[in-house]
């Protein structure tokens, strides 16, 4: 699974999330092909500005912020999401199920499994379409996280 490129036109995946600040207004953040990046970088040269890569899995992302990314977990089937601090600090396990999630871990795949199971993103159609299907509250209509989950609030 991928995200587009942005840029004018264009029509390659996207490598990397590039997270800037225009001059007196909200941090932005575009998905872009390495050439585009280059360029949309080289033109805004003045804007605070950070490039972030594209996790394998990621299919969306808050256009709005930090750059977080969100992909399916494969063992749930329920949006995961993946926090730039996080990914900058070199986490084993960076995907979480929300901003106050510390451990990463996917308590509805550590229940049908019996064993401690983190979340991972699906990184094809096949096991994104499998997981959605194998949840139980229909994340394929409303991709939500485990959090806000609501067969689970019970």
């Amino acid at each position: 699974m991928t995200t587009g490129c942005e840029g004018p036109l264009c029509r390659q995946t996207a490598n990397d999330l590039v997270v800037y600040r225009p001059e007196r207004a909200v941090a932005q953040v575009r998905a872009l092909c390495p050439a585009h990046r280059d360029a949309f970088t080289a033109r805004n040269q003045g804007a605070p500005m950070q490039v972030f890569p594209l996790a394998e899995g990621t299919h969306n992302y808050f256009a709005h912020g930090d750059g977080t990314q969100i992909a399916t977990c494969r063992h749930c089937g329920h949006a995961i999401y993946l926090y730039p601090k996080r990914a900058l600090r070199g986490a084993r396990e960076p995907w979480r199920d929300g901003e106050y999630d510390e451990t990463g871990r996917c308590t509805v795949g550590e229940e049908r499994q019996g064993i401690r199971v983190v979340h991972e993103p699906a990184v094809t159609l096949a096991e994104r379409d499998w997981a959605r299907a194998a949840s139980t509250c229909t994340t394929a209509a409303d991709p939500h996280p485990i959090a806000d989950c609501p067969a689970r609030r019970s």
